[in-house]
């Protein structure tokens, strides 16, 4: 049976130095706003879409946007296709250039957040590419940018051809702050040799061997290092910079917002290699953990001597990525183990292969009306949903969400709307004799916040078993701040009679038996 893991991003184990995160480069995609445009097509802001039409020559180009008033609060707000977090940002200026006084960014957490600006705007006479730092000390996860513009110095139109964007989908830090430590080898007195602080920042040490590594002060299985990074993520990976005697980590923990620790990987059995390596165990925590705030547990004993860590990075994103943590309700099952719900629990054992497999779920009736109601660890606003088919696919044919969506009025309550949220539907289901990752564009045009799915299956177009693997969840939180509140949600419940006030664990636990079936069977 497939062990039951919500692990929510790919970690992989590794003995040589991992890459860093890929930048995305990304041209707009579309013009969510303007202040004003010189005309509805040249000089319009839909000019500034995809790559420059003018750059790089310097001219009042109709293939560019040109605002139609001379002011001071002219902008552009626009989007791209994929989010990221974003690292530099490209503005083409192709007449009038320096007009630009603010570049903005929408994060995920549904607030503006100003990555650069400045009080002095200019007006010059030649093109270029404006790459400006990006001051701000929050980093923001977004594909929505405004440019502010100030028209004021030119006292005339001032043009931009096109926006490039950059980023990464996930974020990588270094530690920043020691927090606590069981001992350390060195005293402090001549630097950061040997002690608890050497672990700050990027490696020194890895394949040199000179003390700027932590050691611990006793030899013994009862040693930890705790530490910070600047910025609270979903926790995907920790990459551990072992210099000497690796293979002592037997913990890693991550203090989460709910102000509890998580153990994201652990093991029984320690090592001492004579060599570096980089150590990125796969997670096994059946929670997504968003912190900035982690815990390395080691023991000594097996290397009977130092061992000695030079540095740690977190890898994470806003985005929470999640696999099945528990099947709620189902139509049915092949078998109670082999091919049973249960092995849609946690990541893929079938795929990439393409197999009838025991290892993946099947039903044991082939018609129409077959369903899975499945349950993830934490409720997002799920942005999408991946379901490995790897036996007759084609046959999943609606998605649907169980949201839960809050209401805060004057006096202080709450409300909590539940519903079914039908995410994506088709009338017409396949066939398909090859392994995928079934990832449908979203139809609905409510955003659904939930931690539970439900798949509609229709066996009819393969008239035979059609099996699932695993499903992937990924998401948002709405805000941060009350992440630590997610699992206690205060509900008012309202009807003509009674009023009541409620702590919820879940959306789906309100449910009952009847009324879940009662939908899922209508």
């Amino acid at each position: 049976m497939k062990a039951t893991l919500a692990i929510w991003g790919l970690a992989l184990f590794g003995l040589s130095e991992n890459l860093a995160a890929r930048v995305d480069q990304q041209w707009v995609s579309g013009v969510l706003g303007y202040s004003s445009q010189y005309g509805s097509d040249k000089w319009s802001a839909q000019q500034i879409l995809g790559a420059p039409d003018v750059y790089p020559a310097y001219a009042d180009d109709k293939r560019a946007w040109a605002p139609d008033d001379i002011d001071a609060n002219q902008f552009l707000e626009f989007q791209f296709t994929t989010s990221v977090y974003v690292t530099r940002l490209d503005v083409y200026e192709t007449f009038n250039g320096g007009g630009v006084k603010a570049i903005k960014c929408f994060d995920v957490s549904e607030e503006w957040i100003t990555l650069w600006s400045t009080d002095k705007v200019y007006a010059l006479e030649y093109p270029r590419i404006f790459i400006p730092p990006l001051t701000s000390t929050i980093s923001c996860f977004s594909n929505r940018i405004k440019l502010d513009i100030d028209c004021t110095a030119a006292n005339t139109w001032v043009e931009i051809d096109a926006v490039m964007l950059y980023g990464t989908k996930e974020e990588e830090q270094w530690v920043s702050r020691v927090i606590g430590y069981s001992s350390q080898f060195g005293s402090g007195n001549y630097g950061y040799t040997y002690t608890a602080q050497a672990i700050v920042g990027a490696p020194d040490m890895y394949h040199i061997n000179d003390g700027m590594a932590w050691a611990p002060g006793v030899i013994d299985k009862n040693q930890f290092l705790e530490f910070q990074f600047a910025t609270p993520v979903y926790v995907t990976k920790v990459d551990v910079y072992e210099i000497f005697n690796a293979g002592s980590v037997k913990a890693i923990k991550c203090f989460d917002v709910s102000e509890e620790w998580i153990t994201l990987w652990s093991t029984d059995q320690v090592y001492a290699f004579e060599s570096e390596r980089i150590f990125s165990p796969s997670f096994t925590s059946t929670r997504p953990c968003f912190s900035n705030h982690i815990r390395l547990d080691i023991d000594c004993t097996v290397a009977n001597d130092w061992v000695q860590i030079d540095a740690v990075r977190l890898h994470g994103s806003k985005e929470a990525v999640q696999w099945v943590k528990d099947v709620i309700m189902y139509s049915s099952e092949y078998g109670r183990y082999k091919w049973s719900v249960d092995q849609t629990l946690g990541l893929p054992d079938v795929y990439p292969g393409y197999a009838d497999d025991k290892r993946a779920w099947a039903p044991d009736v082939i018609n129409a009306k077959q369903f899975l109601v499945l349950k993830f660890a934490t409720p997002v606003y799920v942005t999408k949903v991946d379901v490995y088919e790897t036996f007759n696919a084609g046959g999943v044919k609606a998605i649907e969400c169980f949201d839960a969506q809050e209401e805060t009025f004057p006096n202080g309550t709450m409300t909590v709307y539940r519903r079914w949220i039908r995410l994506w539907s088709t009338p017409q289901v396949s066939v398909v004799q090859s392994a995928r990752i079934f990832s449908p564009s979203f139809t609905s045009t409510i955003r659904c916040f939930s931690d539970t799915i439900a798949l509609f299956i229709d066996c009819t177009a393969a008239n035979n078993w059609v099996e699932i693997d695993a499903v992937r969840l990924k998401g948002y939180q709405k805000s941060w701040s009350r992440l630590a509140k997610r699992e206690h949600v205060i509900e008012v419940l309202e009807d003509e009679e009674d009023k009541a006030v409620t702590a919820v664990e879940s959306a789906a636990a309100k449910m009952s038996i009847k009324q879940l079936l009662a939908h899922v069977r209508k």
